[in-house]
């Protein structure tokens, strides 16, 4: 009786050791996860064929927008970049969050969105419907 509560003992102690290191290899991987999907702040200009893959961030003035099945918003600071939104994001963009066609020229946002090469320019694909944030208008220069 005392041998069986002896390797009901070990059995359990060898479980607990594989829970911890289950648990450990999980926070590992979710680790990992967290900072794969986190996004880079850059400018535009900083973005080359090199970040293509990498998900970004980057704040712009709005000069134009096409909405059709998918939506084209042209993005520019110095240089200008299109940001492409796939029509799955854009009906739950249109339903849940930011209204697209509120947006006017000269509006400012950030945009998150994974860099892509589209007929040899760079393009951002925007992801998920939150990935567009208003943050005001910019101010005429005088």
């Amino acid at each position: 009786m005392v041998e069986e509560s002896e390797e009901n003992i070990k059995e359990e102690t060898k479980l607990v050791v594989v829970c911890v290191i289950a648990a450990l290899a999980g926070i590992a991987v979710l680790l990992a996860y967290a900072r794969a999907n986190t996004p880079t702040v850059k400018s535009i200009e900083e973005l080359s064929y090199e970040d293509a893959g990498r998900l970004v961030l980057v704040k712009a003035r709005v000069e134009s927008l096409s909405v059709r099945q998918n939506a084209f918003l042209k993005i520019c600071a110095q240089t200008c970049i299109t940001a492409f939104i796939p029509k799955q994001v854009l009906e739950k963009m249109n339903a849940s969050t930011l209204d697209l066609n509120s947006l006017k020229k000269g509006a400012v946002v950030s945009v998150e969105g994974v860099v892509e090469e589209h007929a040899n320019e760079l393009e951002l694909r925007v992801l998920t419907p939150n990935a567009i944030e208003f943050l005001g208008y910019e101010q005429e220069r005088q």
